[in-house]
């Protein structure tokens, strides 16, 4: 292994070849492999190793009531990068840093023919951007609404997923097939 170390107040930093997987690492700490932030390999593919993100389920099926916009409360995490995800209480993503975030929220209604179904993303409390969708015409389908948005957030921003309907009944968004994914990209 092959490192340079750079001295910093109170935290050290360092750039190596890891010999073992013939890996460039930047990382935190004076010892290579301490903490890896950064990796290329020899094909000079990028692992970002600490980006910030999530990936959530609901673990049963949650209750929307007709013509009411239902905060999800997503309980099940797939993986939660640096815990910046609360699946006990708020139900919600918090920012760490600033950039830009991609979020996918997919919410699954089982409702009738020709029935509108919304999904919004909210950042700091406010609708950001709305998806709508009619089911097909014929009875009792399971119908997915999806939202893909890119969104400029500073740290401690914070990002939700709602779901709505107007199904005439109250309805349950489907477990098995809804979920919110939130990812740092920029």
């Amino acid at each position: 292994d092959t490192m340079l170390k750079f001295d910093g107040n109170a935290v050290d930093y360092h750039i190596g070849l890891d010999d073992s997987g013939d890996l460039l690492t930047i990382g935190k700490g004076s010892t290579l492999g301490t903490t890896t932030s950064m990796t290329f390999d020899e094909n000079g593919i990028t692992s970002l190793l600490l980006q910030p993100g999530c990936s959530v389920k609901h673990s049963g099926n949650q209750a929307v009531a007709t013509a009411t916009w239902t905060k999800m409360t997503w309980q099940t995490e797939r993986f939660d990068t640096n815990g910046d995800y609360d699946n006990s209480t708020n139900y919600r993503f918090t920012c760490p840093v600033d950039g830009i975030y991609q979020v996918a929220l997919s919410v699954s209604f089982h409702i009738a023919a020709n029935s509108l179904a919304s999904t919004a993303v909210h950042l700091n409390g406010s609708e950001l951007h709305r998806s709508n969708d009619r089911s097909p015409n014929h009875a009792n389908s399971t119908h997915n609404v999806n939202t893909v948005v890119f969104i400029k957030c500073d740290a401690n921003d914070y990002l939700e997923g709602f779901a709505a309907h107007e199904h005439g009944s109250d309805d349950a968004v489907t477990a098995d097939y809804s979920y919110m994914s939130i990812m740092k990209v920029a």
